[in-house]
């Protein structure tokens, strides 16, 4: 029989009560006492811990008469630690700074070099380095990586970003958290925009496809993360006997078979030339057949899209749409177009879920 200490008991306690107040955005002690059937000792004496901590902050509430002792508010406090959420993907690096209320209090961009495995590490160490440099007062706790190709999460481990030469099986976890000394976490990047769109807007039920110069999925089904390696990479999916998804939808793929830049297609597409309108014609055709497949496997009731590829979006979207909703007989609630930079939002909202055990609760 495994017994838990009273240690442990009180660690487990003092984190529920943090993340009660977190996501209740403020509580009196009062409120804690009876969400959570802990004794008023308790909830005072883990409350007082907290806030001598400098994780939540007493805030007195407006006086309603001048009867009676008035109850003071907890809440989080927003100022002084922080996770940081990186998006890596070929396509930019992406990083915000978010507090333990969730809100972003800076952002930075940057073109990464990816020509092999060795520059591409570099950039995206440079661009940490940056970070940390400019926030080195500041207690960051931890970091939420999202990255873009197949992922070990288990592991720590990208196995491949296959525009990079010999990016293969790199530990990135254990290269970036021996480095800055801190924990870190690394999530596919789908996931993290979703799983951002999951905390703002209350989803349960949703499939996100990214779309830039790669294409990835994400899935939520009944507010769970779906996730297993390999099983979501929807660019593998076969479009005809020598062609794959990635191959017909994406950036890279149709600049590969055209040899012109992506960027001269869609211009010509906006001028009405016949072969670029193709393009984006067949590229609807393959993707909404996979978007269609994978709503009605998952049975999900709404679909959104984000990516680079939006830049572009009145290409293609409008018609993507409606080929989609008929496709589903009107089973599907909405198509929404999102903003990848959700990415790096999301990363650092799943650290900070993740990171019960780093704070000192």
């Amino acid at each position: 029989m495994k017994y838990i200490n009273h240690k442990s008991m009180k660690k487990a306690n003092s984190t529920d009560i943090f993340y009660l107040i977190k996501n209740n955005r403020q509580l009196t002690r009062k409120q804690i006492e009876e969400l959570t059937g802990l004794s008023w000792g308790a909830v005072s004496n883990i409350t007082g811990e907290l806030v001598n901590k400098g994780y939540v902050i007493e805030k007195k509430q407006p006086s309603k008469s001048k009867a009676g002792r008035i109850p003071k508010e907890l809440m989080i406090n927003p100022n002084d630690f922080f996770f940081i959420g990186l998006d890596i993907n070929i396509s930019g690096l992406k990083a915000v700074l978010v507090n333990l209320e969730n809100d972003i209090k800076a952002t930075w961009n940057e073109m990464p070099d990816y020509t092999d495995k060795d520059t591409f590490l570099k950039s995206i160490l440079v661009f940490i380095d940056k970070i940390m440099t400019e926030y080195a007062k500041s207690h960051i706790l931890g970091m939420g990586i999202a990255m873009q190709g197949e992922i070990d999460t288990n592991k720590g481990m990208s196995i491949n970003v296959k525009q990079c030469k010999g990016w293969e099986n790199v530990p990135l976890l254990s290269i970036i958290s021996d480095r800055f000394q801190m924990p870190v976490f690394i999530e596919h990047d789908p996931d993290c925009i979703l799983y951002a769109e999951h905390i703002e807007k209350d989803l349960s039920s949703a499939l996100l496809i990214r779309l830039d110069r790669s294409i990835g999925m994400a899935v939520m089904s009944q507010g769970a993360m779906i996730r297993g390696k390999g099983m979501l990479e929807i660019g593998k999916m076969v479009v005809s006997s020598d062609l794959n998804l990635e191959d017909v939808v994406t950036q890279n793929g149709i600049e590969r078979a055209y040899m012109k830049p992506f960027k001269q297609i869609a211009d010509d597409a906006k001028s009405n030339v016949f072969y670029a309108c193709k393009i984006f014609k067949e590229m609807n055709k393959h993707l909404s057949i996979a978007i269609i497949n994978m709503s009605i496997l998952f049975n999900v009731k709404k679909v959104i899209l984000c990516g680079n590829m939006m830049e572009y979006k009145d290409l293609f979207c409008e018609e993507l749409s409606d080929v989609i909703k008929k496709g589903l007989n009107g089973n599907l609630e909405e198509i929404a177009i999102t903003d990848v930079k959700n990415a790096a939002y999301g990363a650092a909202l799943i650290a900070i879920e993740k990171s019960a055990y780093v704070l000192d609760l």
